[in-house]
């Protein structure tokens, strides 16, 4: 990551960065002169501005795909923190598992997945999230949100125990910034 772009700027901010690091380290050394460097940056960051348009678009939170598939990546969020942790599917028992489901089978599966995403929807439902054209920029409401998102997330955790993983508060702040940083790259939140 781009030693100037902070952890929280926008995805397309950080894209952006990186692309021009990638570009001054060609022109730094002689792989390609300032006047081709200009040339390529002047080119190239208006398509990175038209493509997050188009994809913002595309991420409205305003018909029921695009909500669907956010409430999946906030699912998958957690879905990846649980490997990382080596949890696996037979550690969050579900009846409507198949029993030779592999090991490799999503963790979070069935009433799991739909508890998690139907309480997603509820918060987004409250604070009134759904098809707003402008980013919510109300701290109360965004910090409520992301708590009430993280508390989704405990249900599961709760439901995998103790004795299969460990979250401590590290954890507990990775996952909050992780569903925050996922409302902002769907410009739910400002």
């Amino acid at each position: 990551m781009s030693w100037g772009i902070s952890d929280n700027a926008r995805e397309k901010e950080k894209l952006k960065a990186e692309i021009n690091d990638f570009f001054c380290g060609l022109n730094s050394v002689g792989d390609i002169d300032y006047e081709a460097y200009s040339q390529i940056y002047d080119a190239v960051m208006p398509i990175i501005d038209d493509m997050y348009v188009r994809r913002k678009e595309m991420t409205r939170l305003n018909d029921k795909n695009n909500l669907a598939e956010f409430k999946g990546r906030l699912v998958d969020t957690l879905e990846d923190f649980l490997e990382e942790k080596g949890v696996t599917p037979s550690m969050l028992p579900n009846k409507e598992r198949e029993e030779d489901d592999d090991e490799n089978a999503a963790i979070i599966y069935g009433w799991h997945y739909d508890m998690v995403a139907d309480n997603i929807e509820h918060e987004l439902c409250v604070h009134d999230l759904i098809g707003r054209e402008v980013p919510c920029d109300n701290p109360q409401i965004i910090a409520d949100t992301v708590n009430h998102v993280y508390e989704a997330y405990q249900e599961i955790l709760d439901m995998i125990g103790p004795e299969f993983i460990n979250i401590d508060d590290d954890d507990e702040r990775r996952l909050k910034h992780e569903i925050r940083q996922t409302f902002m790259n769907w410009e739910v939140f400002a």
